[in-house]
């Protein structure tokens, strides 16, 4: 659902569409698809059998297919970028893409404007092309996270800490080095910004990025947050850039565990859990000029602010679901997703083009359940939604 002038929703049809359309299954050769991302203008899907296809824009690369043309339907990768080793994990940009293999290898390609794809320079690829593993010092990668022209890498060592690399744009500092100089190679985060702590994920924006971080799971969780602070989506009492990690006050959260992040361009969601409880809430803040924060005004707001569950109910039902997922969109005009625990989908903001599955054109600013007639079964597993790495996870929001 959403824009298609360039073929990127896979459909064939290169038209908008306001509700969710199924994408022919021969497509991907019936394969089951395990993980979705999607960037500006293409978007890419990985199945269990550890290939990847892609569909849309071209021009720079970004459908890792060689002859740079424009496709509406899904193209399936050639094996032979990857050295015939399965993917397990992509992640999609602006105008980028990654990809890492189930042997830690990891490729990137598209646009490489501002060196994004860490191979130590600023050409565009076409096809797939293996990173430098030393720039993160051969370490398992766990998450990798893309913004509109930056990357961050989540990585653990074999004595089980973990570290954020990350390059790419950072006029604002994104990059979280302490300074504003883009880097076309991965640079390693200082730890000592996260209390040497364990970083149990990672999410960007378009130019901000977040780290959460839990010493065990008994404790208690927190956010760091560094970059672009234009709306107030770092949630640090003010409007200024940070290009350092810094920590949000827990308070903001009422004492709640923090157990989701979920970045949108401009926008930042978070799910928390109170203590001895598994009921759910949802907080949003920052840029709200299409509604996406799902707060029913459209003023900004640069402190976490709890979103009211009586939007989340099912159109039949009066009792408020409990979500397990949200995202947003890393375009310019934002929108937000949520995901319950019964596989419910309710979204919210931007919608001149359809995206929100809505079947209407017009902009919200509260949670709309997404074609309830249309879905006759969840949307899907719920157990994918515990940890949105691909180690417990198969779906993701880009």
């Amino acid at each position: 659902m959403g824009l298609d002038v360039d073929g990127q929703l896979g459909t064939t049809d290169n038209d908008c569409v306001s509700i969710p359309s199924l994408i022919d299954p021969k497509h991907f050769d019936h394969e089951k698809i395990i993980q979705i991302c999607a960037g500006d203008a293409h978007s890419i899907l990985l199945t269990r059998n550890g290939n990847v296809y892609s569909c849309e824009y071209g021009e720079d690369g970004e459908l890792e297919h060689s002859d740079k043309s424009n496709k509406s339907v899904p193209q399936k990768m050639d094996c032979n970028y990857f050295n015939n080793e399965p993917i397990k994990y992509i992640s999609a940009g602006a105008l980028f893409s990654f990809a890492l293999t189930k042997n830690n290898s990891l490729y990137a390609w598209g646009n490489n404007y501002y060196g994004q794809l860490s191979l130590g320079n600023d050409k565009n690829q076409s096809t797939p092309t293996l990173a430098n593993s030393d720039a993160y010092n051969n370490e398992k990668i766990i998450k990798i996270e893309c913004g509109y022209g930056h990357v961050l890498l989540l990585t653990k060592k074999l004595n089980g800490s973990t570290h954020i690399y990350s390059c790419g744009l950072n006029k604002h500092g994104q990059l979280g080095l302490g300074h504003n100089d883009d880097k076309n190679t991965f640079q390693l985060i200082d730890s000592t910004h996260f209390g040497n702590q364990k970083i149990k994920d990672i999410k960007v924006g378009a130019d901000f990025s977040f780290a959460l971080v839990e010493e065990n799971e008994s404790s208690e969780t927190k956010i760091y947050s560094w970059g672009l602070n234009c709306h107030g989506m770092l949630s640090l009492g003010d409007e200024e850039n940070r290009n350092t990690p810094h920590e949000i006050d827990s308070l903001n959260f009422n004492g709640e565990k923090i157990v989701i992040i979920g970045n949108g361009s401009y926008h930042s969601l978070v799910i928390t859990k109170a203590k001895g409880s598994n009921k759910t809430k949802v907080y949003a803040w920052g840029d709200n000029e299409e509604g996406q924060l799902g707060l029913g005004h459209f003023d900004d707001i640069s402190k976490p602010t709890p979103i009211n569950k009586k939007y989340f109910k099912e159109q039949s039902s009066n009792s408020p679901e409990q979500i397990v997922c949200v995202g947003g969109n890393n375009g310019y005009c934002g929108y937000s997703f949520a995901i319950t625990k019964t596989g419910k989908l309710f979204t919210c903001g931007y919608n001149q083009y359809g995206q929100l599955g809505l079947n209407h054109y017009k902009n919200t600013n509260t949670p709309q359940q997404c074609c309830p007639d249309l879905f006759g079964i969840s949307i899907t597993n719920q157990k994918m939604y515990k940890n949105q790495s691909f180690e417990d996870a198969s779906f993701e929001f880009c």
